[in-house]
């Protein structure tokens, strides 16, 4: 895997981690949407592990032949590089806990649609996938910027606290 991903660094990609299994593509480098990159390969006969807005992530395993592994640097190959995409995730302030996780973990809660939850309490994590670092914690308060990044992230609904 090292010798792939050398290679795939000396023709543009810049990848990150060290997990020698994985290949995380920090894909608006090479000019893409994580999720778009996702899709390309897809089309081409290749699963994601993982994609979001900035990254994709290909899992390879001892189980993977030889011949499976060339495909994929063939792809990767093939993809042409465009220009890098400037646009970063949205960042916003410390959010602001009004109740305690366990409360609001605890207390009657409801599905709502995030663009809806301004104002509104956390009652679950909302995360899409690993590393799973979520937008806020359960007994927060969303917020404008919160909801900003959920929807960058592609989350769509949370669970509210009932109040």
């Amino acid at each position: 895997m090292k010798i792939i991903k050398d290679r795939l660094t000396r023709i543009g990609y810049t990848l990150v981690g060290d997990e020698c299994a994985k290949i995380t593509v920090k894909t608006k480098k090479y000019g893409y949407r994580g999720d778009e990159f996702a899709s390309i390969l897809r089309d081409r006969g290749i699963e994601c592990e993982f994609s979001d807005p900035d990254y994709t992530v290909l899992m390879l395993s001892p189980e993977n032949s030889d011949e499976e592994i060339g495909a994929v640097e063939r792809v990767l190959f093939s993809i042409p590089k465009r220009e890098e995409i400037q646009s970063k995730a949205p960042v916003f302030s410390p959010p602001f806990a009004v109740m305690s996780t366990r409360k609001a973990m605890l207390s009657p809660s409801c599905e709502c649609e995030v663009k809806k939850a301004e104002g509104k309490v956390l009652s679950q994590p909302s995360v899409s996938c690993p590393p799973a670092i979520p937008v806020l914690v359960c007994g927060e308060r969303i917020d404008a910027e919160a909801i900003r990044v959920f929807e960058y992230y592609g989350i769509e609904k949370c669970r509210i606290v009932i109040q």
